[in-house]
């Protein structure tokens, strides 16, 4: 009995985190740019608690550089375009308290039809 049990109590944790799953995949974001401010209607992790922004430079004109920061972290990321299917995006990500590199990556996107 107690081995049904068990598996009866990870059956519903499963269909918990099912649940949890779908609500996630049901959130939206709109975005407005205003000038070089993206505006979000929420932020990444819920309702917007007013510590996210982000903004949007030109470096030239095949690279674009966003701040952002969210969830007690600011980032720095640099999109370079290097054709229409490929991208080269390195991001560099601080603690908003102590200042200390947090993340640091260099990604090679392409996109597959």
């Amino acid at each position: 009995m107690t081995n049904t049990m068990s598996k009866l109590e990870e059956a519903k944790a499963k269909l918990e985190i099912l649940k949890m799953e779908e609500e996630i995949l049901k959130l939206e974001m709109d975005l407005v740019i205003d000038g070089n401010k993206l505006l979000r209607s929420r932020s990444y992790f819920g309702p917007d608690d007013g510590t996210t922004y982000q903004t949007m430079f030109h470096i030239d004109p095949d690279c674009v550089e966003f701040h952002t920061a969210y969830d007690g972290t600011r980032y720095r990321e640099e999109i370079r375009f290097l054709d229409d299917n490929t991208r080269l995006r390195q991001t560099v990500g601080w603690n908003q308290e102590t200042n200390e590199i947090e993340l640091c990556g260099q990604y090679f996107e392409e996109r597959i039809f």
